[in-house]
């Protein structure tokens, strides 16, 4: 019987709630779980954040700030001067033009 229970409320976890999410909480706290994606937000003019780049598909986090370098260097801001970005672990949500992720990382 318990074990019974112990699946009843996995199987309800799995569907209603966010599993996936907790379990890349608890054992991929820094970084991107097997299972997520990084997107990279770069923005040519740090004053002006509505003019930007959205990059997604990198594997783990150490490859956005990379990434984001390298397309400053493209756009004569060797070292991110004038420039900045943002990477995101696992979009949640879009709440219009903004995205919720699980792990923002700078």
């Amino acid at each position: 019987m318990p074990l019974i229970v112990l699946i009843l409320v996995l199987g309800l976890w799995f569907a209603f709630g966010s599993a996936l999410v907790t379990i890349a909480n608890w054992f991929w706290g820094e970084d991107a779980a097997p299972w997520e994606w990084v997107v990279l937000h770069y923005y040519p003019n740090r004053h002006d954040l509505i003019v930007g780049e959205r990059i997604e598909g990198f594997v783990s986090v150490e490859e956005c700030p990379r990434a984001a370098l390298t397309l400053a260097a493209s756009n004569n801001d060797p070292g991110l001067r004038r420039g900045d970005y943002e990477c995101g672990v696992q979009e949640l949500e879009k709440l219009g033009d903004v995205s919720v992720y699980r792990l923002p990382v700078r």
